[in-house]
């Protein structure tokens, strides 16, 4: 009786289901976690430029680091942590308040808020500030020009004004940018509505890479960070969309459980679960 299957063509159908695994047609590792926003309370599509928890680093940039905190995202930039309030991926803008200042105003952190270090750039069309003094001495303010203040208990008063900071003040200063909208609650001379305006945070919004970041989604893509701007796409990782060439090879380190083929026939390697 003749075999049923010719010597050569056993040895090829081992070949192919040796190299060729049944992961084969999974999405890229990488596009599939960047392709998953950061979620927590009321605040669900938290994406790039933001990673932390279920995102890799790679998917954010450095410094942007996100951890939900009492279903509040929270991040820390230059030592001062923010509630995220809301994020626009469309006009990448972004709402915080700091931590430091929510509730009261009483022994605050006496730190200046500054994003010199991330492409954030304040919304100056939208905010206006508010300058906080601390630990001021009795002649720190000229007869007839005491700003707005408060007792904060025992012999603590703070006082403050609208707009940038009294030239040459002893004191201690904090400067906090608010949403114009809230200026009637910060005029008020009230503990209570400045901290609500306060409560009610700030915008930024996001200047960097933003038009590669859009032609990258608009190619079915997620944008990301391998040392420099990438856009992660279902086959693997690109310069800057999804028809764009190929990178090609990454430094990035690969998953656990990854199976490396044989580089025949342009195979990629292929992340297997």
């Amino acid at each position: 009786m003749k075999p049923l299957l010719h010597p050569s063509s056993i040895f090829i159908l081992l070949l192919i289901s040796i190299n060729i695994p049944s992961c084969l047609s999974e999405d890229d590792w990488q596009y599939t976690n960047c392709n998953s926003p950061f979620r927590c309370g009321n605040i669900s599509d938290l994406k790039y430029p933001f990673w932390g928890e279920n995102r890799e680093p790679f998917c954010g940039v450095p410094e942007l680091e996100l951890k939900c905190e009492g279903n509040v995202p929270k991040i820390t930039v230059n030592s001062i942590k923010y509630s995220i309030l809301d994020w626009d991926n469309t006009t990448e803008k972004l709402t915080l308040a700091r931590d430091d200042y929510l509730g009261s105003v009483c022994g605050g952190g006496y730190k200046n808020s500054t994003f010199d270090n991330i492409p954030f750039q304040y919304d100056d069309s939208l905010l206006q500030n508010v300058t906080l003094y601390y630990l001021c001495p009795s002649s720190a303010f000229p007869p007839g020009n005491t700003p707005f203040s408060f007792d904060c208990g025992g012999s603590d008063r703070v006082y403050y004004t609208l707009g940038n900071p009294i030239a040459g003040s002893p004191c201690q200063i904090v400067v906090i940018p608010f949403f114009k909208s809230n200026a009637s609650l910060v005029s008020s001379n009230s503990l209570n509505t400045l901290s609500e305006a306060l409560n009610n945070g700030f915008a930024l919004e996001w200047r960097e890479n933003s038009e590669e970041c859009k032609t990258c989604i608009d190619s079915g893509g997620e944008c990301g960070v391998d040392r420099e701007f990438r856009c992660f796409c279902k086959d693997r990782s690109h310069t800057t969309s999804c028809s764009a060439g190929m990178l090609a090879s990454s430094s990035l380190t690969l998953p656990p459980n990854t199976l490396a083929l044989p580089r025949r026939w342009g195979q990629q390697l292929v992340a297997c679960k």
